[in-house]
């Protein structure tokens, strides 16, 4: 993996409400207790976050022995950031890919993991402080060596594995920004081509004409809303229709969006509620 990484170490100090508190668990094992709570409850659907405007996140791997590796998406363009959160050590281990276009989004990305973390440390009455650490070549570098091979080793791929994210009766590859039909999901190599399923075709026909036929918009928007809730769904509708990425000419972005992501099982919510939610 021919990457650079900025390093940093997350302390964890008491919260100043709860310093009469007892602590309900170790400071050294508050953050792994935190990052598999958030495994075990996301998986690894995308989510957002109040303090990164900028940015979606997502587990891209499935941890293990106390590395999560995370990965950041920037909205605008959908590139992505690497994130790798090493509990075995205290304090704990925090590698961010280094981005020459993402600067300020990096510092968006330490400010959202500290907040988060810190949300969900504060019931066991710990908060965390992330600061950029100077790596010493010599120090841990077995721990460094198991982390690279952690983060490039390929998840192993079968039909119950994370590799195909289900949404609705549609799996989207991520890699490949292809849509198959859920029965037509083999263990061999003989899948479908996206034309061979005209079901799945239709989908993304039906939503290009309210994206102005563009496909490349048609296929991010999907990648966008996988995994989202309901309410940040029709956020980026919101934003799309602004943007002029979305028509808001008629009923495009009410009844006809709602019913075509609805009828997907994609937004699963009623279309009270969608059209409360769309300006």
């Amino acid at each position: 993996m021919d990457k650079d990484f900025i390093f940093f170490r997350g302390y964890l100090d008491r919260d100043q409400v709860g310093e009469e508190e007892p602590c309900l668990l170790a400071a050294t094992e508050v953050v792994q207790a935190v990052c598999d709570a958030g495994f075990q409850n996301n998986g690894f659907c995308m989510r957002s976050f109040s303090s990164s405007p900028h940015c979606y996140y997502k587990y891209a791997k499935t941890p293990e022995n106390g590395m999560y590796m995370l990965r950041a998406v920037k909205k605008s363009d959908m590139t992505t950031l690497d994130i790798l959160i090493d509990t075995r050590l205290y304090p704990c281990f925090i590698m961010i890919e280094k981005h020459s276009e993402w600067q300020e989004e990096t510092k968006e990305v330490v400010k959202t993991l500290e907040q988060v973390i810190s949300d969900d440390a504060d019931q066991y009455n710990w908060h965390i402080c992330v600061r950029e650490y100077i790596a010493k070549t010599t120090q841990h570098l077995d721990k460094f060596f198991s982390a690279m091979d952690y983060m490039t080793t390929p998840e192993k791929k079968s039909v119950e594995s994370k590799t195909n994210v289900h949404i609705g009766q549609l799996i989207l590859e991520m890699n490949g920004n292809n849509y198959y039909n859920d029965e037509l999901i083999k263990e061999d190599s003989n899948q479908p081509t996206p034309e061979s399923n005209p079901a799945n075709v239709n989908v993304i026909e039906m939503l290009k004409p309210l994206f102005y036929n563009n496909d490349d918009n048609v296929t991010r928007f999907l990648n966008e809303i996988d995994g989202m809730s309901s309410n940040n769904i029709t956020d980026l509708v919101n934003q799309w229709v602004k943007e002029k990425l979305i028509s808001d000419y008629g009923n495009s972005r009410k009844g006809d969006l709602w019913k075509i992501l609805h009828d997907a099982k994609l937004y699963p919510r009623t279309i009270q509620n969608w059209n409360r939610r769309v300006h």
